[in-house]
């Protein structure tokens, strides 16, 4: 059977402190967290360790942007955005990915919810 090393969670509506109680779960042993705004928002990385190496390169309250290593020595980029549901509150965000994209060297997997028609 296969083993989840990654695991990317969004809108997750829960404080840091019940997210970090949440995310003790056995099957993962690592973890970042943008923390909710209330009942919004909210994007949390969960890994395993003895699979992936992953360093948080950037974030802001609308995605993650990590690194990530496979044992192997694979490595790739991996953002996770949960964009606002407001206008005013996107603004920036696509030059934000525009930069991240502009300093990268290999591949990218870009994921969420962009609250926007493409």
């Amino acid at each position: 059977h296969r083993i989840l090393g990654v695991c990317i969670l969004m809108e997750t509506q829960k404080s840091k402190q019940r997210a970090y109680s949440i995310v003790k779960m056995p099957n993962f042993d690592s973890n970042f967290i943008i923390e909710s705004d209330g009942q919004s928002r909210g994007i949390w990385c969960l890994w395993k360790f003895d699979i992936y190496s992953i360093h948080l390169i950037s974030h802001n309250r609308q995605f993650m942007h990590l690194r990530v290593e496979d044992k192997g020595g694979v490595q790739w980029f991996l953002t996770a955005v949960y964009g606002s549901p407001s206008r005013v509150g996107r603004d920036g965000l696509w030059d934000e990915l525009l930069n991240l994209w502009e300093d990268m060297e290999g591949p990218w997997v870009l994921l969420g919810d962009f609250s926007t028609i493409l």
